[in-house]
């Protein structure tokens, strides 16, 4: 697994490409996995629900993140969630080392 609980990770794929736009690249924050059938609610109260057994974290979001449907009567659609799955190989994350040196010199002026 790239990610842990309580990790904060960027998103370096969106699943399904250029069709989920506005997912690569966003910064979440990893709740917990989830389960293969588990159901997620939008912000608008469609339900969704995952199908895929890849294993994924359940992530959270300052900004609704995007959710194609690929399936079913809403086939084509585009439904925004605050929390959603993201599988863990879409996932890497954000390292938060602590900066322990600092320079205090001053760099030169290159000749």
């Amino acid at each position: 697994m790239n990610c842990k609980i309580g990790d904060m990770a960027i998103v370096v794929f969106g699943g399904l490409g250029p069709q989920t736009p506005g997912i690569v690249g966003c910064v979440v924050e990893i709740i917990r996995q989830v389960e293969p059938c588990e159901y997620f609610t939008s912000v608008c109260g469609n339900q969704m629900r995952r199908k895929s057994s890849i294993p994924a974290w359940l992530v959270r979001s300052s900004r609704p993140l995007p959710w194609l449907v690929s399936r079913g009567p809403n086939s084509g659609e585009i439904f925004y969630f605050t929390e959603r799955p993201i599988a863990d190989q879409n996932l890497r994350p954000v390292s938060g080392l602590p900066v322990i040196d600092e320079v205090t010199e001053k760099l030169k002026e290159p000749a």
